[in-house]
């Protein structure tokens, strides 16, 4: 036995290595005081925050747009376990927040500031109605068909749901640049974020019984596979890219939500899982979330309710909350959906290892694993792809 192991087993463990430290900047200590958000739960939500602009925009020039973007994305942590804490309908300033004056100090004065400002509404709409008890409500119901209906509507929906595309422009945009993408770049790249993150977010999905994992509706085994396609597309685009200083940032967003994101963030429980990534849940697991642990949730079943007055309002706000050709996905006519998949009043699930959403008929699933095989030759077609060696 080693002197340190002998060391170790005969003195307790020190202080240090004992629960949760949390760390954010002087600027973020007063945040959320005034809201609803119980008292212990506000450092960690603005130390996950913190961590998480840390981790995907890891350079900035801009230190305002930077704290408005942690202030943004602290309003994003707090709707995603906990979507009673604010209303994004309703409320201008949900948790002691002014969303448009955030928005204004990220984006401002630059072509952004109006699609930046739909697409962070409409993520936090549905991350409330998500971790809310408007989980039977019309709204989410459609929403969750929405999902289901093609890999191209998933992609787009689920770049907004996990604020991919927000936090890109704004790495762009904490950089003092403007260099934005093209529609079908965006398309690309965040289809290559979102494949990453759901690969290695699996178990922490089903475990929150989550409706946007890709592989919810593709067939799981394909993960391996899939993950290691879209790293090789990242990859082959760095090589090209990385020289570019008005295109690295969008690079790195997309390497470190990839994965790295998982093993840095106290968030994805690494150390409690024993230094190991994508460790199957477990019952305990599903337990915690159901606390609201690591600020996650759990989506279990609910009765379907009424609440057909909010589906209106936000159709009739649709170009303030939705980002655009998000309210034509959500309006689709039952007609021009599968009749073999399985649809529900309500999505949410009280199994172990299973997923909320849409049960894809064999074909629909044979159909979006068709759609992961083809990543590299879809992307190549629109990002600049460097050659395999």
């Amino acid at each position: 036995m080693s002197t340190r192991t002998s060391i170790a087993s005969e003195r307790p463990v020190p202080d240090a290595f004992s629960g949760d430290r949390w760390f954010y900047p002087d600027v973020l200590a007063d945040d959320m005081r005034s809201s609803a958000i119980p008292s212990e739960k506000i450092p960690e939500a603005l130390a996950v925050t913190w961590e998480y602009n840390r981790c995907v925009v890891p350079e900035y020039t801009n230190w305002d747009r930077y704290i408005a973007l942690a202030r943004l994305g602290g309003i994003a942590i707090v709707a995603e376990y906990n979507g009673a804490l604010l209303d994004v309908v309703n409320d201008p300033c949900p948790l002691g927040y002014d969303i448009d004056e955030q928005l204004d100090i990220l984006f401002g004065g630059t072509s952004m500031r109006e699609p930046m400002g739909r697409e962070y509404r409409a993520s936090l709409l549905f991350m409330t109605e998500k971790a809310s008890n408007r989980r039977g409500s019309r709204l989410y119901q459609r929403y969750a068909e929405a999902l289901a209906h093609s890999p191209a509507d998933y992609f787009r929906i689920r770049d907004c749901d996990g604020m991919f595309r927000f936090y890109l422009n704004a790495a762009i945009a904490c950089n003092d640049s403007e260099n934005w993408l093209s529609e079908p770049e965006y398309r690309a790249l965040m289809e290559v974020a979102a494949t990453l993150y759901d690969s290695v977010a699996f178990h922490k999905h089903r475990a929150e019984g989550e409706i946007c994992n890709v592989f919810a509706y593709a067939d799981p085994q394909l993960r391996q596979d899939a993950y290691r396609a879209n790293r090789e597309v990242l990859w082959a685009l760095d090589a090209n890219w990385s020289h570019r200083p008005d295109r690295r940032a969008a690079v790195q967003f997309c390497r470190f939500v990839g994965g790295p994101i998982h093993l840095m963030m106290r968030r994805y429980r690494f150390v409690e899982d024993g230094l190991m990534a994508g460790r199957p849940e477990t019952q305990a697991v599903i337990d915690e979330a159901r606390k609201n642990f690591k600020l996650w949730y759990r989506s279990d079943p609910r009765t379907a309710e009424d609440f057909e007055e909010r589906y209106t309002q936000v159709m009739t706000l649709q170009d303030r909350l939705l980002f655009d050709g998000f309210a034509e996905m959500l309006e689709r006519p039952d007609e021009e959906k599968c009749p073999d998949c399985i649809r529900k009043e309500f999505y949410g699930t009280a199994e172990l290892g299973e997923f909320s959403g849409v049960g894809l008929c064999p074909a629909c699933r044979e159909r979006w694993g068709d759609h992961l095989r083809t990543i590299a030759d879809r992307a190549g077609a629109v990002l600049p792809l460097s050659p395999p060696r």
